[in-house]
């Protein structure tokens, strides 16, 4: 795993990951350059959707096998963690 490219809470929760098969994360994966053909339909073999040339940043459901596969490719920038978010309530 490159620890540099995977945000603290990403590391955090594959620290107490059991099945490292077990697709558990839904990362945001920011590329350092538009992805070419090869890596684009490695994108695509993990799962990733809505997939186009020119983006930086791709959403996915990942196993912890597949994160660190993807931290070590040097087209990857980041691995983030996606949190879910919470309404405030309004001020009465």
């Amino acid at each position: 795993m490159d620890y540099q490219k995977v945000d603290a809470s990403l590391a955090l929760a594959l620290s107490d990951v059991q099945d490292q098969d077990a697709r558990a994360f839904q990362v945001f994966i920011h590329v350092a350059r538009p992805p070419g053909p090869k890596e684009l339909a490695l994108l695509e073999d993990l799962g990733v959707t809505g997939i186009t040339s020119g983006r930086s940043v791709y959403t996915a459901t990942l196993s912890a096998n597949q994160v660190t596969q993807l931290s070590h490719m040097p087209w990857v920038r980041a691995l983030k963690l996606s949190q879910k978010l919470r309404l405030l309530k309004p001020d009465a």
